[in-house]
This record gives C-alpha cells, sequence and structure tokens, in this order.
C-alpha cells in the first residue's frame, strides 16, 4: 500500500496516542476505588442544573452520579418538597447544605448510604436490631430487559429502613417485626409496592417510566436540552436498537424507526452504499443528503465509487464505516430548523451519532458481542420455463434450424428465449464445443444457483474502566463477510478507544480515536452491461448453469466460428454477441475482478473549562482522513470490453479537519425564568485527491500490469475548500413552560466568489406546554405542548466553479498539456438559501401510555445553483454555473406510540410512523425549463419547473376522452405527440409500524415498513420482456402460434383475430372510437409487442408502481443471566437474540425486481431508473451478549 496517512495526521495520532496512555495509567493506578464513605471526604462532584424538581428526583440524580444512596421515607409526603440548584461540578458536601437550605432536611451517613430526616419518625418504625426476626433477600431487573438494576433503593414501608443493590441488582434487607411491603424505586422506573407476606426472597421487575423517558436530548453542537423545551421536531433511536438489527450499515438500521426519513441504499451487495434524506430532495444539481455529525465532529459519507445504469462499482459510502456497537445513541435533526446551528453542511438535516464512553461506575468492565449472520436472495424474479433458445417475429415457439443430421439446433446468434416449447429432446448447442448436445429442458434454477449463502461473522470486544476522574473504553471489532455472489468478500477490523479525564476543579479532557481498516474483493458491478446479474435473468432458459462455470475455453488449437467468439482461452458463452447480457457471470468474476483497501482514521480532542458557577467553555479539534486503494480488471476477450481488455489503479485520499470552540452560560434570572446562551465558532478544511491510471489492450492475457497494456492514461486532481463560522443561540424559558430560542449564524467559504462568500442567517423556535400553562393535566391528557419554529441556512458550492482554473491532463503517448474547462466562471455566484417553517403539536394520554406527536413543514431553498447549466453552442462553452431556482417541499409527520397492554410480566408497546412530502419545482430562471435528473429507457426524469420534482418524462399512450387506450389499426397502442409527463419517482407517503412484545426475560420486536405511490422506470420490465424470459410474456403464445398454424395471423405477423397477446383487447378504442373487442378485437404477437413496446416504443409501458410492503425486521431475544449464574459462570448480563432483516416482500406491483432496492447509486440521477438490479437479501442473525 502506498503512503496511507498524511504527516499531520500521523502527529496527531501520536499525541493522541501519548494522552491515552497517561489517561489508561490514571485509571489503573487508581487504588482503593470507592473506599471513601465520608461525604466531606469523598470528593465526588457532581452537576445538578434544576428548578422546580422533586426531592425525591434530586436524590435519584446525585446517586446516578454518585457512590452515595439515599434512604428515606415517602409516605409522609415530604420528599415531594421541590428544590431549586444551579451547581456546575460542586462538591456533595455542598449540595447537601443547599438542599437542607431550601427544605429543612438533615442527613446523616453510613458508609455509603445517606439517611435522610425530614420531619418526625413515625411512631411505627422500628429501629431496634433485637426487634428484628427475618430477613428479605431479592433482585430488582428491568423487566424488558432483564438487565440487573444496580442501586435501586428497596424501603420497607412506613419507615426509613431500607438498602440499595449491589453490582448484581441483589439486595439483602433486615425486616422489622411487623414489616407488611416494601417500595422499591429507581430513576427513569415506575415506583412499585410489593407485599411481602412469609417471602425470603422475591424478584422484582421494574418498568420504564414513559413519564419520564426521552426528556433530556442531543441538540446541535452536542447541546444536551429538555425535549419539552424544543420548539422543533427531533427523533431518536437508541444504540440498542441499531446493534439488534445486525447489519453492517447504520443507516439501514434506521428503516421504518423515524417519520420523514428516506434511506437510499444502492444494490451493491452487502458492501453497498446508503445515504440518508429528510423530508424530501432540495436541490437540482448539489448534495441532498443529511449531515453526519459523531461526537460533535462532521463525518463524510461520501463514496469513491458509484455505479452507473451501465456499469460501475459500488465502492461504499462512508457510514459503512461506523461500528454499530459504539453507538449509544442517534438524534434526528429535520431539516433547517434543528440543526441551523451547524451551518450549510446541514441545509438538509442532521443525523448525530454519540458514541459510547467508559462505564461510570467504578471499576473495570468487560462486554462481548458476537454475530453470525445467514445472507440469501431476499427477491426471485418471476422467470418462465416453457420455451427455451431461439424464436423470431415469424419463428417465434420453433427450433432456429435443424443439422444435417436432423437434430434441432440452437443458433449462436440468437440469445432470446422465444424458441421451442421444452420436450426433453436432444438439441445441438454450438456454443459448448465438444460436447454440444444437451436436453432440451427448463432450467429453473440456472440463475438462482449462481448465488450462495452468505455469511456475516461479527464479534466486538470491550473493556471499561472508570475511577474518581476518569473513565476509559476500549472496543476492537472483527467483521468477516462473505457475500451471496460467489467470490464476493470483505474483511474489516476496527480499534476505538475514548477516555474522559478530570483535571482539577475545573478542566475536563474527552478524546476519542477511532481507526478501521477493511478490505473487499469484488465488489458488485452494477449496471445492465457490465453486471453479471443481467446475464443470468435474460440468457436462454434452456442454458444449463454447470457449462458456464468452466467459463474460459481450453486450448485445442481448432475453429470453431468465424467471429473467433468461441476460441481458445475466451470466455465461455451462449451467442456471438458482445454484450455481456449475452456473456458469462463466472468470467465476470475470475477474470474481470475488483479489489480495494481502505483505511480511515478519526477522532478528537475536547479540552472543557468550567470559569464560573453557570459558565463554561470547551475547545476542540478534530479530523477525519479516509484512504483507499483500488484496482479493476477486465480481462483480454472480455465481451463488453470489445475484447481488448482494460486495466484501472486509482488512489484516493480525503481530509477534513475541524476546530471549533464554544461558550456557554446558563443563568436563573428569579423563580420564573432562566435563560441560557451560547456563543462559538468553527473552522474547517478539507483536502480531496484522486488518482487514476487507466490502461487499454492487454498485449496476452493472464498478466494483469499496465507492463503489458499499449495505452495508458494517467489523471490526477485535488481539491481543497475552507469554511470558517461563528454563531450564537439564546433560550429563554419562563417556568418551563414557555419557551423561546434564537439563533444567528454566520459562515465565511472559499467557494463563493468575493462579495457573496459571506452569508448570514437566522432561526428562532418556541414551544408551550399548555398543559401545565392551563393547569388542564390530568387522568386522561398528561402532556401537550405546542411549538413553532422558522429558519433560514444558506449553502455554498464545490469548488472551482466560479473563478478561471486550468486542469491538466496527458494523452496516450504520455505527453502533458493544459487546458480551460468548457465552463464559464460565474464571479457572481450567491449562496443557495433554506426557508423552513414547521409546526407541531405532542400530546401525551394516560401518564403517557399512549402518546402522539405531529408535525407540519414546509422550506423553499431559493437561489438554486445549478452547476452546470447548459449554454448555447454558439457560445464556445458548454455550461456555466448559475442561481436559477426554487424548489418547495411540505408534508406531514406523525408518530404515535401507545402501550395498549401491561399486564404482570407482559407488555406491548406499538409505534406508528408516517410521513408524506410533496416536493414542487417552484421556479427556475428564465432560460431554464427543466434540468434533467436522470435517463432511463425512452424516459427522462425530470427537475420541471411547476412539476413535482422527480417528474417521469417519455411516451405516453393515447387516451380518449373517457381516458381509455386508444390503438392503432393492428392493436398497437398509440401515443401522443412528444414526451409527456406519466408518472413521478417520489412516493404518496411512507409509513411504518412496529410492534414490541415483552414477558418476563422474553423480548420481541416486529416491524413492516411501506412506502405507497411513484413510479420506477424498468430495465427488467424492458429486457426481460424483449428476450422473452419473464413469465408474463407467456401470456398469448401458445394462442398465437396456434392462430399462426391456423393461418389466421396478418402476412406481417403483427395481429390475429384468433388469439395472442391481448392486454388491450376489451381495453382500448380504435381511432374512430370503435371498441377493440368481440368481432373488432385484434390480438397481438407477443415477441412484437414485448419488442416493439418494451424497446422501440419504450415510454409509459416501462413504468412499475414502486408501492411495497416489507416485513422489514423481526427479532426475538432471551435474558440469560439467571441461567449463567446457576451454572457458576461469572457473568454480569447475557443474552442471547435472533434477528431477521428483510424476510418478506408482503406486497408490491413488481415481479421482477425488488421496488425497495433497485437503484445503482445513492445520487439523484439513479431516483426512478431500475438498471438490472441485484436482487435484495434476506438476512437471519444469531448474537450472544455478556458482561463481565
Amino acid at each position: 500500500m502506498g503512503k496511507i496517512l498524511s504527516n499531520a495526521i500521523v502527529r496527531r495520532t501520536l499525541s493522541l496516542t501519548v494522552f491515552f496512555c497517561v489517561l489508561f495509567s490514571s485509571v489503573a493506578i487508581s487504588s482503593d476505588i470507592g473506599s471513601q464513605s465520608d461525604v466531606a471526604e469523598s470528593g465526588e462532584r457532581m452537576t445538578l442544573k434544576v428548578r422546580g424538581v422533586t426531592l425525591e428526583n434530586v436524590f435519584s440524580m446525585i446517586e446516578a452520579q454518585t457512590s452515595f444512596k439515599f434512604i428515606y421515607r415517602k409516605d409522609n409526603g415530604e420528599t415531594s418538597k421541590k428544590v431549586t440548584l444551579m451547581m456546575e461540578r460542586e462538591d456533595l458536601n455542598t449540595v447537601l447544605k443547599e438542599i437542607g437550605k431550601q427544605t429543612g432536611a438533615s442527613f446523616q451517613t453510613v458508609k455509603n448510604s445517606i439517611s435522610v430526616k425530614i420531619g418526625e419518625t413515625p411512631k411505627g418504625a422500628v429501629k431496634s436490631k433485637k426487634q428484628q426476626e427475618r430477613r428479605l433477600k431479592g433482585k430488582v431487573t428491568d423487566a424488558d430487559s432483564g438487565e440487573a438494576l444496580i442501586g435501586a433503593t428497596v424501603m420497607i414501608k412506613g419507615t426509613t429502613q431500607g438498602t440499595t443493590t449491589n453490582m448484581e441488582g441483589v439486595f439483602d434487607l433486615p425486616l422489622p417485626a411487623g414489616a407488611t411491603a416494601v417500595i422499591v424505586s429507581f430513576v427513569g422506573y415506575t415506583e412499585e409496592e410489593l407485599e411481602i407476606a412469609n417471602s425470603s426472597f422475591i424478584d422484582i421487575k421494574l418498568r420504564p417510566d414513559m413519564s419520564t423517558l426521552g426528556e433530556v436530548v442531543v441538540t446541535a453542537i452536542g447541546i444536551k436540552r429538555e425535549k419539552a423545551k424544543l420548539g422543533y421536531a427531533i427523533s431518536e433511536v437508541s444504540g440498542s436498537e441499531i446493534a439488534e438489527s445486525v447489519d453492517n450499515n447504520v443507516f439501514n438500521s434506521l428503516k421504518g424507526k423515524v417519520p420523514g426519513m428516506v434511506i437510499n441504499t444502492a444494490t451493491g451487495g452487502s458492501t453497498g452504499s446508503s445515504n440518508v434524506v429528510l423530508r424530501g430532495y432540495s436541490t437540482v444539481q448539489g448534495d441532498n443528503q443529511a449531515l453526519i455529525v459523531v461526537d460533535g465532529i462532521p463525518y463524510s459519507n461520501n463514496s469513491f465509487g458509484q455505479g452507473n445504469s451501465n456499469s460501475g462499482i459500488d465502492l461504499g459510502s462512508g457510514i459503512g464505516d461506523i461500528n454499530p456497537e459504539d453507538i449509544e445513541s442517534v438524534t434526528v435533526l429535520k431539516g433547517a430548523n434543528a440543526s441551523a446551528l451547524y451551518g450549510s453542511r446541514a441545509i438538509n438535516g442532521a443525523i448525530v451519532i454519540t458514541t459510547k464512553k467508559g462505564s461510570g461506575k467504578k471499576g473495570w468492565g468487560v462486554q462481548f458481542s458476537s454475530s453470525m449472520v445467514v445472507k440469501e436472495m431476499g427477491f426471485e424474479p418471476d422467470l418462465q420455463n416453457e420455451y427455451g433458445q431461439g424464436g423470431s417475429a415469424k419463428t417465434f415457439g420453433e427450433f432456429d434450424g435443424v443439422d444435417d443430421d436432423g437434430m434441432p439446433y440452437l443458433a449462436l446468434n440468437n440469445v432470446r428465449s422465444w424458441g421451442a416449447k421444452f420436450d426433453g429432446q436432444d438439441v445441438s448447442v454450438k456454443w459448448i464445443r465438444e460436447e454440444p448436445v444437451r436436453k432440451y429442458v427448463s432450467q429453473p434454477d440456472n440463475y438462482k444457483d449462481f448465488f450462495r449463502t452468505g455469511t456475516n461473522f461479527i464479534n466486538n470486544l470491550s473493556v471499561t474502566g472508570s475511577a474518581d476522574k476518569a473513565t476509559i473504553r476500549v472496543n476492537i471489532m472483527a467483521n468477516n463477510l462473505k457475500d451471496i455472489v460467489p467470490t464476493s468478500e470483505q474483511d474489516k477490523y476496527g480499534l476505538t478507544v475514548r477516555g474522559t479525564q478530570q483535571i482539577g476543579e475545573r478542566i475536563n479532557l474527552d478524546a476519542k480515536l477511532s481507526y478501521i481498516t477493511s478490505q473487499t474483493h469484488n465488489r458488485l458491478t452494477l449496471g445492465n452491461q457490465r453486471g453479471a446479474y443481467s446475464g443470468l435473468v435474460t440468457g436462454p432458459r434452456s442454458f444449463y448453469l454447470d457449462d458456464l462455470k468452466r467459463y474460459r475455453y481450453p486450448v485445442t488449437g481448432k475453429t470453431y466460428d468465424q467471429h473467433r467468439t468461441f476460441g481458445d482461452n475466451m470466455p465461455v458463452a451462449w451467442s456471438t454477441s458482445t454484450g455481456s447480457s449475452a456473456g458469462n457471470p463466472y468470467w465476470e468474476l475470475y477474470e474481470n475482478p475488483n479489489d480495494d483497501k481502505r483505511d480511515r482514521l478519526n477522532g478528537m480532542v475536547k479540552v472543557g473549562v468550567d470559569i464560573l458557577p453557570g459558565l463554561q467553555v470547551f475547545g476542540r479539534i478534530g479530523w477525519d482522513n479516509s484512504y483507499i486503494e483500488a484496482r479493476k480488471v477486465a480481462e483480454k476477450y472480455s465481451r463488453y470490453y470489445r475484447f481488448d481488455g482494460q486495466l484501472t489503479s486509482s488512489m484516493g485520499e480525503r481530509t477534513e479537519l475541524n476546530t471549533d470552540f464554544l461558550v456557554s452560560y446558563n443563568k436563573d434570572i428569579n423563580s420564573d425564568f432562566s435563560v441560557s446562551a451560547n456563543v462559538g465558532g468553527n473552522r474547517r478544511k478539507e483536502e480531496r485527491t484522486y488518482k487514476e491510471l487507466h490502461g487499454t489492450h492487454f498485449t496476452v492475457m493472464d498478466f494483469n500490469s499496465f507492463n503489458n497494456i499499449e495505452h495508458r492514461y494517467q489523471s490526477e486532481s485535488k481539491e481543497e475548500r475552507a469554511v470558517n463560522s461563528v454563531y450564537g443561540m439564546v433560550a429563554f424559558s419562563y417556568k418551563n413552560i414557555a419557551n423561546i430560542d434564537a439563533t444567528l449564524r454566520n459562515d465565511w467559504t472559499s467557494t463563493l466568489p468575493d462579495g457573496n462568500n459571506s452569508f448570514l442567517y437566522p432561526s428562532v423556535s418556541g414551544s408551550l406546554v399548555f398543559s401545565e400553562a392551563f393547569n388542564i393535566k390530568g387522568k386522561i391528557l398528561s402532556f401537550g405542548k405546542l411549538r413553532a419554529s422558522y429558519a433560514e441556512v444558506g449553502n455554498d458550492t464545490r469548488p472551482y466553479i466560479t473563478k478561471r482554473a486550468y486542469s491538466f491532463n496527458n494523452d496516450e503517448m504520455g505527453r502533458a498539456y493544459a487546458y480551460l474547462p468548457k465552463r464559464v466562471w460565474n464571479e457572481g455566484l450567491k449562496p443557495e438559501r433554506n426557508k423552513s417553517v414547521e409546526l407541531g403539536l405532542d400530546l401525551g394520554f394516560f401518564d403517557d401510555r399512549l402518546s402522539l406527536d405531529l408535525t407540519w413543514y414546509r422550506s423553499n431553498v431559493v437561489n438554486q445553483i445549478l452547476e452546470s447549466s447548459p449554454l448555447a453552442i454558439s457560445s464556445g462553452y458548454e455550461s456555466w454555473a448559475i442561481n436559477a431556482g426554487e424548489i418547495q417541499n411540505s408534508g406531514i409527520e406523525l408518530s404515535l406510540s401507545a402501550i395498549p397492554v401491561r399486564v404482570g410480566k407482559f407488555q406491548w408497546t406499538t409505534r406508528f410512523n408516517y410521513a408524506d412530502n410533496v416536493s414542487e419545482v417552484v421556479a427556475f430562471d428564465e432560460d431554464t425549463d427543466q434540468i434533467v435528473l436522470g435517463n432511463g429507457r425512452g424516459v427522462q426524469i425530470l427537475a420541471k419547473k411547476g412539476e413535482p420534482y422527480g417528474a417521469i418524462y417519455g411516451r405516453k399512450f393515447l387516451r380518449n376522452d373517457e381516458g381509455v387506450v386508444v390503438v392503432d389499426q393492428h392493436g398497437f397502442p398509440m401515443y401522443e405527440e412528444g414526451d409527456q409527463r406519466i408518472g413521478n419517482v417520489m412516493p404518496d407517503f411512507t409509513a411504518a409500524v412496529n410492534n414490541e412484545f415483552s414477558y418476563g426475560k422474553w423480548r420481541m420486536n416486529v416491524l413492516v415498513d411501506m412506502s405507497f405511490g411513484g413510479e420506477i422506470t424498468s430495465w427488467s420490465e424492458t429486457w426481460m420482456g424483449l428476450r422473452g424470459t419473464a413469465s408474463k410474456t407467456l401470456e398469448g403464445r401458445a394462442e398465437w402460434i396456434q392462430a399462426r398454424e391456423n393461418g389466421n395471423v396478418d402476412e406481417e405477423h403483427i395481429y390475429s383475430s384468433e388469439g395472442g397477446y391481448g392486454e388491450w383487447v376489451g381495453n382500448s378504442v380504435y381511432e374512430d372510437g370503435t371498441p377493440n373487442e368481440g368481432e373488432n378485437a385484434k390480438y397481438l404477437n407477443p415477441y412484437r409487442y414485448w419488442d416493439e413496446m418494451k424497446r422501440d416504443k419504450a415510454g409509459e409501458s416501462t413504468l412499475v408502481d414502486a408501492s411495497y410492503v416489507k416485513l422489514r425486521e423481526l427479532s426475538l431475544s432471551y435474558d440469560l443471566t439467571d441461567l449463567a449464574k446457576k451454572i457458576g459462570a461469572p457473568i454480569k448480563n447475557a443474552s442471547l437474540s435472533f434477528s431477521g432483516r428483510n424476510l418478506l416482500l408482503l406486497h408490491s406491483d413488481s415481479d421482477l425486481f425488488d421496488p425497495d432496492s433497485y437503484r445503482f447509486s445513492t445520487g439523484t440521477s439513479s431516483l426512478g431508473i431500475e438498471s438490472a438490479a441485484w436482487p435484495s437479501m434476506r438476512s437471519y442473525a444469531f448474537t450472544f451478549r455478556a458482561s463481565f
């Protein structure tokens, strides 16, 4: 491998490594962890910023941040007293003094327990050891996951006597005489009261308190906010949900879990690219994907290469470099309203990923997970098995000819399946050369047997450590994949280290380093020309797959055909055609391999300082470096490459460096009003380098070297860009009921011209918790909030399109030359601007057992930057970049969750997500009417003024006033003049239903997601139709053959009144209005219909409804903790789970491809265009997890 990392990155890595060594040592030498039990001597500090919170909740917060537990009575109402605390990194003694000052409480410490005295002790309280007659033991666990709850409080009802659970969730409590019940509580869980009776051991299951979940969320710039205060919609997905999906790509694990989120995936197998689009497509030629932020640092999801409609290799996208086991949570900031502080890169929203840190519990811990994933084809096209190779418009249903010995043969120049009906007789198959005789029988599995059962083994091992002032987490990962396509495999390994350290009283460090490396062999070649799949599904239904496995003809010295197509060392193939769809898929795998190696290093160092109470500042530096080397071979004699062969070697590197700071101030003005203010800045620097050496014409076979290439071409490119930013936010709150936020950000970018490279944009949002404001909270309505927001976000463009810049290249002789690209530079280019408004309603009912989040939004991106707007030929140039357009997106998002059943150990939780979005091209400039997004067979995908984004234009069936299709005198559908709008690629709406069931130690989850509306123009519909392999081409074959034998077909073999393809009989009229039925019916020649309508007259006939309903995910898990302990295993927690993904396509109008997985790339050029899409995959994962 070449140089992987720049010197700057190496220096940063070494410096950070030294830091981690020091940090690790500080944890390792911390002795006698937790031995100090006296409050004044413990040195434990905490941050408490609460207003009007009950003592009980404050005690829980302190317990979560320290090693102490509180023991107190709950029955006298004293713990319902409320306190207001604004303390940052204060010691426990100071905190308790302030609580006592506000409430009159007194505290007494015994070891690590703090006894609280508020008022008089009830007369029934028993304290004498002589009165203690027996003991009660038990275990407290999470009712859903079965995990032990460490530090849960167990109190004897009516007394101050109690205890807390240990590291295993176990407690041992002396019982006084007369004790009848215990009260068990834990922060974030519903309190339980249990009768003791004569029990000596009780198993206690606590359920999460839905009213407290999601109270604090991570927002832009990593600021943690109370969700009730936000004036915009956000969604959260826990790291455990993502890990349970067991998918190498984090985005794939989010499908169906967030309303308004569209996950775009390329059909590149398990290593394919994906990205996220939130609330519709907002730009024509720019980037529509959401920004990814990991631990406060932007994380590139760009790919070093993707496919196109004809060919190409998908090298995967950046999100595949994140280990799902490292993720703590994912927060989705939808649209500009939520993500304005992130600036221009978040014009389409942001995905904020928070990764795991070391455990807050003192000491060491080990976590291990191991997954075995089995993969298989998740979709099978519906192919016919009645007719084999051969056929023409006038002779289909017959053999192509007969040899001199009377044996039927299959013509070498015919790749279609319109030949004779299978009858089992011997036929001559010339391309097999030495043994050309085969039985003429169907081969129903000749495409399925090409695939194998894929496997993926994923192992993670984490070590965590924590002391008083430091934490560390180290995770190593091994991911070994064998995809369902033979020879396609990837080995990926990763290391993540993260540590925190408190220095003195005011300084805090947080640092992270993540490195991942992968080697991949034979990523899938996409598109309809060079991909192996296209030949499998359009090749004759009579070919034997075993005949292709010997993919290269042996050397015999004989001549087999005039074209030398079947000569020595050439690909074994069933036709003389040079198209890859008539080639050999095994040749593509073994003779035309591709390989790549990828390395990625990213991390950050953050230093925070507590200047004064309520005033903090941090500085941070973060980097992200990716490097890839790739190699692609097309051996000599490869079909599509015109027999000469090709060799390509490339190298790409991308580095981004971010430095930022943030000053935060939080202040309670009085008991009702509070203010929070933040001011920060960011400096972003990006560098991208790409080099490629390409050659054609191998001199000899089997020597894949540039020394064996006749023509060589070399190219190299480099891009640099920088953005400087300052931003601020201020938030006001009145009694936590009425809240208003305002932000302001200014960016200075290097990619826009002077005078326009600085742009300022604001946002404002507000919320009103009306259930508290109007005191209408009750048993039915437990929470109600109205929210509204308005935001603007600016956006720049890519480098080097606003000023003159020379390019350099060399010819095939190696001579260098310079030239000016044929693009006019525009020094008046302005930034794009997204103006977004959002309204929302959040409701909770029955103590939040039923909740609803409803959002309406509208965003208008004005000053659309068209980077390649065409120019007239007379100008001497091809294009220029201009501001010319406006795109509007508007829609509704709905999230509904409920707990319909909660009985004993059983609980059923259901969640429903719904989203619709209407995307419209409002305007272009006067010289621009439309922009082509992509091209399909006879159609174009357009962004056209006044039309929905992604409008499909092509040949449209002519219809009469009643909407009935008009046919010509032969019975063929007629078309309107010119291209017309025939569809749209965007769905009408998307939805998902997730049901979770838990019973004791069992937990099951079922996710169904769906998309309705939209159309796809399909290569499979076209080519599997005209080649005669699709089952739908059987319609009318037998009837036409019979009519032909009866002499009841026209002279040109176009139509028949007796029988044939009859889709339009009874469903159309002739030009004079006469129905095409009865005596006037004209049945079409099936061969001609599929050949003409899907190729020469392609248009509306190639469209397929994009709707689908899919069983996306099903998981089942069981908690093994108790079983493991019974057998003496030194395990704290253990579980075994099963997870299946993409299990069933419950509904689809497509019988030839999966409409959920059809795109050759994640860019806009693939919207609505299916081009020989590889089958989607179904997976089954078995996972074992344990912690020690």
